[in-house]
């Protein structure tokens, strides 16, 4: 996985599965050391978020689903949740 990880660029879309937790979109930003990779929009948090490689399940970059996601959409989401 930490080969796959090193292809992305700051600023991917990423689709991830982590640690028994759902699905959220997050914008890839880069590394801290070898374990960890750091996000930014991570489940709609508006800092950083760290998540140690070897929990991460299922990753999908630049995939259609991020466009889902309410943070890259969350106008479009809280308009959809209220009809």
């Amino acid at each position: 996985l930490l080969q796959f990880l090193r292809t992305l660029t700051p600023g991917t879309c990423i689709v991830i599965q982590y640690d028994s937790q759902r699905p959220t979109s997050a914008t890839f930003q880069g590394f801290q050391g070898n374990n960890v990779i750091i996000l930014s929009d991570f489940d709609c948090f508006p800092g950083l978020a760290r998540i140690a490689i070897n929990k991460i399940n299922v990753i999908s970059i630049n995939s259609p689903d991020c466009d889902r996601f309410c943070c890259k959409r969350r106008r479009h989401c809280k308009e959809h949740d209220e009809h």
